[in-house]
């Protein structure tokens, strides 16, 4: 099951809308419903997190050490590096595959925007339409495309050295998507209709024919978030739940009960380790723990007995402190 590794306060003035680790783990991402995006370096997010274990004689030294490292000419720049995004909220955050790179695309304005983890520079921006809000994107794996999907149900590939859209496709369903998803080899689309507590798997490598449909919340799903491998995907609802899933059969496989509603959701390179943030502004790191290795069969057989148990919500659901 999902256990607490550590969490902070992102300290946004609205709800965190989408997080993310850079290719390298070094900086989390966080943006959020208040247009801004933050940097935060993990490096120091866990040295502070030692320091708050300290007794009183250590903690004396470490904020003497602080103090000293302030005078020094190379003063260590602010952190977390805050940075305004989007007009309205940002809706999008993604990571690239390679480099210290990363996407946002806001709520209201019409654009997707590149940027450079280690300045927090804008590098580039495509100009999306007017009458569609960018639900998903994702770099191509050589780094050389964005990949986005809309509310209109179209995917489009854009071209980032040419900065314009090359090829379009349409997603042949009659449902207005709340969230559209994709696995980073390409192999799974993921969909979630607005309002639906459901969520559809298109296999997109036998021309985006359903392979599965994942039921298992309660209220409907805010976000889902695939593993880079393509193999496991998890999501987050109303219900305040967060479900781990394994593709090959669709079957839930863990699930996580949190205090507050959950507003943001990343797994990535990072599985089995994620990241989710909630309507309070409070991140969560946290890592899915396999207390045995099981083969598909039997891994399946498991998570059917376990979601029929009545003891199911007791046995693998743990609520965040």
């Amino acid at each position: 099951e999902p256990v607490l590794v550590f969490s902070i306060d992102a300290q946004h003035s609205m709800a965190v809308t989408a997080l993310g680790f850079t290719n390298s783990v070094r900086f989390l991402i966080t943006a959020s419903k208040d247009g801004s995006i933050k940097r935060w370096d993990l490096h120091k997010l866990a040295q502070d997190k030692i320091e708050e274990s300290l007794s009183e004689g250590a903690k004396k030294r470490a904020d003497e050490r602080k103090k000293k490292d302030q005078r020094h000419p190379d003063k260590p720049e602010e952190h977390p590096l805050k940075v305004k995004a989007h007009q309205g909220g940002v809706a999008v955050l993604i990571m690239h595959h390679h480099g210290e790179f990363f996407l946002t695309s806001g709520v209201q304005d019409p654009k997707m925007t590149i940027w450079d983890a280690e300045t927090m520079l804008d590098l580039q921006h495509f100009e999306t339409p007017k009458d569609a809000n960018t639900l998903h994107a994702t770099f191509s794996n050589d780094g050389k495309f964005v990949i986005s999907a809309d509310t209109t149900n179209q995917f489009r590939l854009w071209n980032i050295e040419g900065n314009k859209e090359v090829f379009s496709s349409t997603l042949d369903s009659t449902d207005v998507m709340h969230s559209i998803d994709f696995a980073s080899d390409g192999r799974f689309v993921a969909t979630v209709a607005v309002e639906a507590q459901n969520i559809t798997i298109w296999d997109a490598a036998a021309g985006l024919k359903v392979q599965g449909i994942l039921v298992g919340h309660s209220a409907p799903v805010v976000k889902t978030s695939f593993s880079y491998d393509g193999r496991y995907m998890c999501s987050v609802a109303k219900d305040k739940t967060l479900i781990a899933w394994h593709l090959k059969d669709c079957q839930a496989i863990a699930s996580l009960l949190f205090d507050h509603e959950p507003s943001a959701l990343f797994v990535g390179r990072s599985w089995p380790r994620l990241v989710a943030g909630d309507s309070t502004g409070h991140v969560y790191m946290m890592q899915v723990i396999f207390p045995t290795r099981l083969n598909l069969e039997e891994e399946s057989s498991v998570t059917q007995e376990r979601l029929a148990s009545p003891d199911h919500s007791k046995g693998t659901r743990s609520s965040l402190v």
